[in-house]
C-alpha cells in the first residue's frame, strides 16, 4: 500500500487487499449502508472490493489515523458514467464521523485531483436524505446542479470547476 499524501491527523493509502477485514467493517455497518443502498452480503462484498483494487478505474484510498494506523475510512475518485466528470465520494465509521476527518482528508483529495491529475471538475453524488454528506461537499465549495432517482431512490448530484466559482452556477460542469 502505498501512501499518497497526509493531513494534520490522517494518513491516506491506497486500498490493497490486506485491508480486507477493515474494509468490510464500512460495508457492514448499518449506519453506512443505509446510504450505500444498505448491507450487502458477503459474498456481494467479496466482488465489490476486488472491484475497488482494479487499478485505473478508480483511485480508492484507506484513511487511516496518523497516531494509530486505525482505519476510519475511504475516499476515492472515480471517473463518472458520463466520462465528462471525476467523481468524488467517501465513507466514515460512525463513531469517527463529525469530526471534520472526511472534510480534511477530502480537500487533500480534491486538491491531489486538480493539481497533481488535472482533473477539470469533480462532482459528488449525495442521497437527499443525508445531511451531513450535503454539509460536507457544500464545505468543499461544490454546488447542487441537479437531482437524479434511480432505483426509486433520490440523490443530488453537486459540482466544482477546478477553479471555485464565486457566484451560483458552476461554469464548464458537464453533467449526464
Amino acid at each position: 500500500m502505498l501512501t499518497l499524501f497526509t493531513t494534520q491527523r490522517c494518513v491516506l493509502r491506497t486500498i490493497d487487499e490486506s485491508d480486507f477485514a477493515e474494509v468490510a467493517q464500512l460495508y457492514d455497518n448499518p449506519d453506512i449502508g443505509e446510504f450505500l443502498g444498505g448491507r450487502i452480503s458477503p459474498e456481494d462484498f467479496e466482488a465489490k472490493f476486488a472491484a475497488l483494487l482494479v487499478k485505473g478505474k478508480s483511485l480508492v484510498l484507506t484513511v487511516r489515523l496518523a497516531e494509530s494506523e486505525v482505519l476510519i475510512g475511504l475516499i476515492a475518485l472515480t471517473r463518472h458514467h458520463d466520462r465528462a466528470n471525476t467523481e468524488i465520494s467517501f465513507q466514515f465509521l460512525p463513531q469517527f464521523q463529525g469530526r471534520g476527518y472526511a472534510h480534511e482528508t477530502l480537500t487533500g483529495l480534491a486538491d491531489y485531483a486538480f493539481e497533481t491529475l488535472n482533473v477539470p471538475r469533480l462532482i459528488a453524488k449525495i442521497i437527499a436524505d443525508d445531511a451531513r454528506s450535503k454539509q460536507v461537499v457544500t464545505r468543499l465549495g461544490m454546488r447542487e446542479i441537479r437531482t437524479d432517482e434511480r432505483d426509486g431512490v433520490a440523490k443530488i448530484i453537486y459540482g466544482r470547476p477546478k477553479e471555485k466559482a464565486e457566484h451560483d452556477d458552476v461554469p464548464g460542469l458537464q453533467t449526464g
